[in-house]
């Protein structure tokens, strides 16, 4: 999607600035029409979290970095992204608002994440209106 008015960054908790992406993300991206030859990773700082409006987090584990590295200052711009996905129901104990982190494990990981990914960004794109 190309929106007006709508900004979008990608930053790391736990992996240094300027690696390529991986493998199995690579692969995955390719079958879907996205190229990340030129994807290098970016990790969070202070400057990139302060301009985000809303920063998505995969885990809550991400969640709980986040809040520790900015000192709880951050509960209203925090979101688990799967929160969004069409799979989950907050009533519903079997289903997560996490979004699966294919980091270190294998190639079998990534189509499910791609999947809850833009599941979960679609979702929110319209609920916000953008789409």
């Amino acid at each position: 999607y190309e929106i007006e008015d709508l900004q979008v960054k990608s930053a790391a908790l736990f992996f240094h600035g300027g690696m390529h992406a991986s493998r199995g993300a690579t692969q995955i991206a390719q079958r879907n029409n996205f190229d990340l030859e030129n994807h290098r990773s970016t990790k969070i700082d202070p400057q990139l979290f302060n301009w985000a409006d809303t920063v998505f987090a995969m885990t809550f584990d991400h969640v709980a970095h986040l809040e520790t590295f900015y000192n709880g200052n951050c509960v209203d711009k925090v979101e688990l992204l799967g929160r969004y996905a069409s799979s989950y129901d907050p009533n519903d104990a079997n289903t997560s608002p996490e979004v699966i982190d294919p980091s270190g494990s294998t190639a079998i990981s990534y189509p499910e994440c791609f999947t809850q990914i833009k599941d979960s960004l679609e979702n929110w794109l319209k609920e916000k209106k953008y789409i």
